[in-house]
């Protein structure tokens, strides 16, 4: 079952749905969305939970996954256990490590996010505040940068044409 790729697409679509309506429902704040940019691997002192072929997911972004999965399973009335939570720690980075791998199976397949798209895709998210000085203004004060929510934005296309390919194969 787990072993066919269009599964983990799936998956990893309903995630990314998952956290694209936690986003515009404010449930996440824009101050963690670096955590979920994968770092290139580099002498510095940054602690990696898991590295996938040379890139690193942070701790911070395992922790913050986590966090947010578990306050879900909360939300709906179910409190987890410690080996539950461990359970789903584990499940948490193996979604990670799933995302991270779809995406760079899709850009050894040469796909790749087109400028004008990501920006689209950006507009239509700076649409959705009063003014795009207030957007930025937001941004700035959890301390993002506007590149850091494109770089994810270029993510999630590069997913979603993986996903495109597996539904015409």
């Amino acid at each position: 079952l787990f072993k066919n790729p269009i599964v983990w697409v799936i998956i990893v679509l309903i995630l990314g749905g998952s956290g694209y309506a936690a986003t515009t429902s404010r449930l996440i704040d824009f101050s963690q969305l670096k955590s979920f940019i994968p770092s290139k691997l580099s002498k510095s002192a940054e602690v990696f939970a898991a590295q996938v072929n040379g890139e690193g997911i942070s701790t911070a972004a395992l922790q913050l996954r986590f966090h947010q999965a578990k306050s879900s399973y909360e939300a709906g009335g179910t409190l987890l256990e410690e080996k539950d939570s461990e359970l789903l720690k584990q499940q948490v980075l193996d979604d990670i490590i799933s995302e991270m791998l779809l995406i760079q199976h899709g850009k050894k397949q040469g796909m790749e996010a087109r400028a004008e798209t990501v920006e689209s895709e950006y507009q239509k998210i700076v649409a959705q505040f009063p003014n795009s000085e207030e957007f930025e203004k937001r941004l700035s004060d959890q301390g993002t940068r506007p590149e850091d929510v494109r770089d994810v934005i270029s993510r999630q296309l590069i997913i979603q044409q993986i996903a495109d390919q597996q539904a015409t194969e």
